[in-house]
């Protein structure tokens, strides 16, 4: 029977040396080898939500309008009802 540390052993890499190492520590340890000190990150941001509108029966100029001035619009309804364009 072949064990999982025989099988480890015998995986080299081209130059030779093991492929893998099976470190026997603690599971609650993880090891790391972090040389920077991890920088603080600025967790007071705060993002305002954008203001929706609903635009109900608008004129084709004023849809236009409020698509080249916003950069786009959603439009939803029913399948089958022409949204795409």
């Amino acid at each position: 029977m072949v064990s999982l540390q025989d099988e480890i052993d015998h995986a080299r890499l081209p130059s030779g040396a093991p492929k893998f190492k099976i470190k026997r520590e603690p599971a609650y340890k993880v090891p790391t080898k972090w040389t920077n000190v991890p920088t603080i990150r600025n967790h007071d941001l705060s993002f305002e939500p954008p203001k929706w509108e609903n635009f109900y029966d608008p004129s084709m100029e004023a849809l236009v309008n409020l698509i080249e001035e916003r950069r786009g619009a959603l439009v939803n309804g029913a399948a089958g009802t022409g949204k795409t364009t």
